[in-house]
């Protein structure tokens, strides 16, 4: 998150991501509510390719929020 990463999931097609800006507006609001949904969810280890990940701007499109 110090270079720029922000929440996002798939967007269904490959190389396509959505921004996830519920999780808050800094990197310590989203550290802690991403956190805390993993907590609430049972802190299940995530499977490959599914849920939420990290994506610098570049990787999504910054009209494709969430």
């Amino acid at each position: 998150m110090d270079t720029g990463a922000k929440p996002v999931v798939g967007a269904g097609k490959p190389d396509t991501w959505l921004l996830q800006v519920q999780y808050g507006g800094n990197k310590h609001e989203v550290a802690e509510a991403v956190i805390r949904e993993w907590l609430v969810q049972g802190a299940p280890t995530p499977k490959p390719w599914t849920g939420l990940w990290f994506g610098l701007p570049w990787c999504y499109p910054p009209d494709a929020k969430k």
